[in-house]
């Protein structure tokens, strides 16, 4: 299927670097394309994201949890999915752990857990390049992960040293201005995830007995807890992940190594716990993602070595496992990017013949 139509999924790991794998459109299963290691010198990667467009992929990587970071850019083959590194390293703040491109594929950022900082950067179109936007990096203590509001509008930034969320409007230039002050999650918030239609952000806390704050949003951007939250989720929630359409919501969780799965109420934004039991994973499930037909959703499992793969039910939410698919060493975090249109089969003219 390599070509025309095909689909293409990311992993970075600590064994390899970034390993490309071809996704079936009908099954779900990956199948192994490669891998590309990392620049020399930059230590390990840590977060990845995808353009909009799945022209270029981005991974942040840090030497150590202290240390400054910095961005590989690389340019996305559409056609076989391989990637080739698009331009030099763009250096991050103190300890880089989570990444968030806006919806436009304008800008990017990076949140520095290690200095409590933001920092933006604007998307050149044309080559993937990065380059810094005025005002960065912007404040917000201890951040540890992003979400973007699918108009663009709207970041919440997850703050991990004070177990707070913060909102942040994104103006046009992409600098990041305050909402308000943060508001406060559970006990060493993760992850957050923004529903489709942006109306409710999610935060997975990991610490205590597990569970995930659910946020309403308003017009402004300003955030207001959601009657029953925090939703208890298990222990140690450390992912989350929301399907296009916006009625289910999942939450990978280590050490339990499992995926509780949650239905979303449109009009509240409230979870109600999915029936049955809760779907397995590999070992310490570190990520989870949602592929945008929302048809399957992966885990990176990273004691083992494993991907979970799974097929969503579409009208329950209930995950069935399929077999796990191999990975390099210690996989951290995967991208999904979308089915590329197959290409239009050109046709010839038509010959004209003289009677």
């Amino acid at each position: 299927m390599t070509g025309r139509g095909a689909q293409f999924a990311y992993v970075i790991s600590l064994g390899a670097g970034t390993t490309t794998y071809q996704v079936d459109p009908e099954t779900g299963a990956l199948t192994t394309q490669g891998d590309t290691p990392l620049p020399t010198g930059v230590g390990s990667p840590v977060a990845l994201a995808l353009t909009p467009s799945g022209r270029f992929a981005y991974i942040v990587a840090r030497p150590n949890a202290a240390a400054i970071g910095n961005i590989v850019t690389y340019a996305v083959d559409q056609s076989t999915g391989a990637l080739s590194q698009a331009s030099g390293l763009t250096p991050t703040g103190l300890g880089p752990n989570g990444i968030a491109i806006d919806p436009t594929g304008r800008f990017l950022y990076v949140a520095n857990m290690a200095e409590s900082s933001v920092s933006g950067y604007r998307i050149d179109a044309s080559t993937g390049t990065l380059a810094a936007i005025t005002g960065s990096p912007f404040g917000s203590l201890n951040a540890s992960a992003l979400a973007i509001q699918p108009s663009g509008q709207f970041m919440y930034v997850v703050n991990d040293g004070n177990n707070t969320v913060s909102a942040y409007a994104v103006e046009s230039s992409g600098a990041l201005r305050p909402i308000a002050a943060s508001y406060p999650t559970g006990l060493f918030p993760q992850a957050a995830a923004v529903d489709p239609p942006g109306g409710h952000v999610y935060v997975a806390n990991a610490g205590g007995a597990g569970n995930v704050s659910a946020f309403s949003i308003d017009s402004t951007g300003a955030l207001s807890q959601i009657a029953g939250s925090p939703f208890p989720a298990g222990t140690t929630p450390r992912a989350l992940a929301i399907t296009p359409d916006a009625r289910f919501l999942y939450a990978a969780l280590s050490p339990d190594n499992t995926v509780r799965g949650f239905s979303i109420i449109e009009t509240s934004g409230q979870l109600v716990p999915l029936g049955g039991v809760p779907a397995g994973t590999g070992q310490t499930p570190t990520s989870i993602v949602v592929e945008p037909a929302g048809r399957f959703a992966y885990v990176t499992n990273e004691q083992d070595d494993t991907i979970s793969v799974y097929a969503i039910t579409q009208s329950s939410g209930l995950l069935t496992r399929k077999p796990n698919v191999g990975s390099p060493r210690g996989p951290i975090a995967m991208a999904v990017g979308a089915r590329a249109a197959p290409a239009r089969r050109a046709v010839p003219p038509r010959s004209v013949h003289p009677f």
